[in-house]
Parts: structure tokens; C-alpha cells; sequence
């Protein structure tokens, strides 16, 4: 025991202070070891964007808030301390969450900060909150031109003919044109609601992506479409039934929920427009219906407003109080008629015992009317080679452009400003190739430029 114990001296003598510290403090040992450690501080802080559009609509009895999630990027990726600070310039306008969250309240812009908790460094956003303009994700006179742009507050969305009709955006005034990075598909039906843009992709699917290229997603993935129509809350589709041609179904903003309305009635449809409790569609034929709900479970017989029309026709919505589903009803249809070669106005849909048809215009047989859009007091309808206009009265029927390019016409207004002039009509050509081209003429024909 004596050598032990003088043995057991000579190493703590051995390891010196520090050494008889560490052994008989091992607390001690531990504070100095995480003293060493090294804090890493970020050096730079980057939101995934610098510019935002959320949506609110004041108008609408639910009030609409359709927000955005702004995500804050901190580096480097080892930083100690990652957490972020959000805060808005004017919350009256929008809020942040501490998640980056944002909810418009009213229209107008703020700043959002991202700070980085650790040592304060900033990145900023401005985010613009606007009013969705329409019920529908879409006119129903562009839907019914196969869609190929849409409109909504200073951006257009458009199938690029320059780049196999893909989706693109750009601003009203033609500035910062940019491809929808993840739309790398035919696009037709678009329609753009809240910061959500539907459209078909490739004349089969059902396609989901943000304004800004992101959040991509497939909403009919087991069933093929021929036609899109959104609504705040749903999108409708018109597919294959089993037995019985085509008819309307419908699926979640969110893609969940999908069904199919069923009215015990076998029509093929083509076109339609319409929310959850009315529509008005065409058949494959042309015919023109209107229908309605009678209560939660029963829907009204079809009844049908115009006998083998054109199918691109367009309808005249009513939306008293605001763009509210609940208030927007049906007022007129604008159809061509093929077989007398006619323009023709129906309504109002919805009163059967005032309804009438006027014909506005009618034209040689040898030259037919093919396309026909509506927007404002105007109807646009074109022939082989000519564009023209004329009043939802049927007075002042004039030419815009006689020099069309030879092909199928599609036909996009598209108002550019507050004056009377600030009005374009987009013309999509389809050749006998098959292959698209777009140019723009303002309708009192003044002004025309290829895109």
C-alpha cells in the first residue's frame, strides 16, 4: 500500500496544476471546451423573391385574401444562429407571419424585412397587394379562343407561339417577358387566379403553377381534359365520362376532392362557363345551354338558348356588389352562327319570357365568320384575312385590319391603360402547318406589332 500510494503522488505530480485541475474538475474541463467553440456568424441573409403580388378583394361578401410565403435563405449553411425576423412596413396593408407568411388586409404595397436574429443583417421585399378583377380565372369569351392568354392586374400570361406555345408572362407594356420556368408544356385554358395559374398542358392535364414559375403540380393526373375553367375554390374540367361523352368535373384548388357533377343529363359538352350552382356550356354540336340548382342535391333540365351555333362563343356577366360567385349570374350570349353566317345576341338568360335572339351583323356566306370575342361594348369577330369590330348594339361595325395572316384567327382584348385607345386585340394565327403566330393591334387598327 505504501509504494501504491507513493506512486499514485508521483503522476499527479506528473500532470502538473492544470492536469490535477481537469481530473478532479471535470466540470471545469467541459466550460473551457465549449469556450473553443466557434460561433459562425451568417454573412448575408436572401428572400426567394424581391418582389410579391398577393391578392384581396374587399368587394366580395367572404372577404378573399389569397397570400404568399416569402422563405428567407441565411448564409453560409453553418451559421450557429439561423433564425429569422420578419416584420412588415405597414401591416394595415400586409401582415408577416414568423413563418414569412404574408396576408393582405387591403390594396396597396409595403416592405417586408427579413432580419437575421444573430447579427442583424437585412433583406427586403416589396409586395404589392391587388384586387383579383374577375370571377372566373378567365374571361369566358378568351376561354372560349382555347385560352391562350389571360390578364390580370399589369401582367399578361400567354402561350408563347415563339417557343412552342409554352407559358410566359410579361407586362402589359410587352416589358420583362420571361418563361414560367416548370411550364414546359403546350399551354391552352390558361387561367390565373389570385398568384395561382390553371391551365391544360399539352391538350390532356390539368396543370397548377404560381405566377412567379413555382409550385408546380398536376391536379387530373388519372383523367385527360379537353377544356379548363377555374372559380375561387375549384377548377372545372371537362373529361370523359365512361359511357356518355364528355362532361363536366371538378377538383379543389388545392387538388383534392375531385368529382363529377352529375345531372342525369347525357349531353357531350365542348365549352362551358359557370360556377357551382349555374352554367352555361355548349354540346358538340353547338347547341347552347343554360342549367341551374335547384337546391343542394337537384339541378334545373337544360335549358337550351341557342340552336347549333359556333362553340367559341362569349358571355356577358352581371356581378353586382363585386366579383362575388354568389352574385355573378349570366346576362348575354355572343355566338356566330354558322349557318347564316350571323352574330347574334341572346338574352337575358335569365328570364325565358323577355329572352330573345338579335342578330348585330351578318355576313356574305362566301365569307365566313370564324372567330368572335367580346370585352367592353365591343364584339371582335374576324374572316379569312379581315379583323373587325362592331357595338354589343350593333351599331358602328368597322374593319381594324384587312391583312390577316391566312389561317384560323384567335381573338384576346386586352386593355393596356385608362384611355379610350389604350384597347389591343391579340391575334393568334394557326396555319395550314399547324403552327401559331401572335401579333397585337390596337382596335382602332392605328397601331400593329409582331410578339
Amino acid at each position: 500500500m505504501k509504494k501504491l500510494g507513493v506512486g499514485l503522488l508521483l503522476i499527479l505530480f506528473a500532470l502538473g496544476q492544470a492536469g490535477w485541475a481537469q481530473l478532479v474538475n471535470p466540470a471545469q474541463k467541459k466550460a473551457e471546451q465549449v469556450k473553443k467553440l466557434e460561433i459562425i456568424e451568417p454573412t448575408s441573409i436572401k428572400l426567394n423573391r424581391t418582389e410579391v403580388y398577393v391578392f384581396y378583394n374587399s368587394a366580395l361578401l367572404t372577404p378573399s385574401r389569397e397570400g404568399y410565403k416569402l422563405v428567407a435563405t441565411i448564409h453560409p449553411e453553418n451559421a450557429t444562429n439561423k433564425n429569422v425576423i420578419w416584420e412588415s412596413s405597414d401591416p394595415t396593408v400586409v401582415e408577416v407571419s414568423k413563418d414569412g407568411y404574408l396576408t393582405p388586409n387591403k390594396l396597396g404595397s409595403a416592405v417586408i424585412t427579413a432580419t437575421a436574429q444573430a447579427n442583424g443583417i437585412k433583406a427586403q421585399c416589396r409586395v404589392y397587394v391587388q384586387r383579383r378583377n374577375h370571377p372566373f380565372g378567365n374571361t369566358i369569351s378568351n376561354l372560349n379562343n382555347w385560352g391562350y392568354l389571360a390578364v390580370q392586374n399589369d401582367w399578361i400570361y400567354f402561350a408563347n407561339p415563339s417557343d412552342n406555345m409554352t407559358l410566359y408572362k410579361m407586362k402589359l407594356d410587352g416589358s420583362q417577358k420571361q418563361k414560367l420556368r416548370n411550364a414546359n408544356f403546350r399551354a391552352a385554358c390558361i387561367n390565373v387566379i389570385g398568384n395561382q395559374i390553371y391551365y391544360l398542358a399539352n391538350s390532356a392535364w390539368v396543370h397548377k403553377i404560381d405566377i412567379y414559375g413555382e409550385n408546380f403540380d398536376v391536379l387530373n393526373p388519372t383523367l385527360m381534359a379537353i377544356f379548363v375553367l377555374a372559380a375561387p375554390g375549384r377548377v372545372f374540367h371537362l373529361s370523359q365520362r365512361p359511357n356518355s361523352g364528355y362532361g363536366i368535373y371538378y377538383v379543389e384548388t388545392e387538388g383534392m376532392n375531385r368529382n363529377v357533377l352529375d345531372w342525369n343529363v347525357r349531353l357531350s359538352i365542348w365549352r362551358i362557363a359557370g360556377f357551382s350552382d349555374w352554367f352555361v356550356f355548349a354540346d358538340v354540336r353547338g347547341n347552347i345551354y343554360y342549367i341551374h340548382k335547384i337546391n343542394n342535391t337537384e339541378w334545373s333540365e337544360p335549358d337550351k338558348i341557342y340552336e347549333e351555333g359556333k362553340m367559341n362563343f362569349g358571355l356577358e356577366i352581371l356581378t353586382p356588389g363585386g366579383p362575388y360567385e354568389g352574385a355573378a349570374i349570366p346576362n348575354y350570349v355572343y355566338l356566330i352562327d354558322h349557318k347564316s353566317n350571323a352574330i347574334v345576341k341572346v338574352g337575358p338568360i335569365l328570364d325565358k319570357k323577355t329572352r330573345k335572339s338579335e342578330v348585330l351583323f351578318r355576313g356574305p356566306i362566301q365569307q365566313p365568320i370564324e372567330g368572335l370575342a367580346e370585352a367592353e361594348d365591343w364584339l371582335f369577330y374576324s374572316t379569312e384575312n379581315v379583323l373587325s369590330k362592331i357595338k354589343k348594339d350593333g351599331t358602328q361595325n368597322q374593319i381594324i385590319d384587312n391583312h390577316l395572316p391566312a389561317g384560323q384567327h384567335f381573338l384576346f382584348p386586352v386593355r393596356t391603360g385608362n384611355n379610350p385607345n389604350d384597347l389591343w386585340i391579340y391575334v393568334y394565327t394557326l396555319d395550314a402547318d399547324k403552327k401559331f403566330s401572335l401579333f397585337k393591334i390596337r382596335h382602332d387598327g392605328m397601331d400593329k406589332a409582331n410578339l
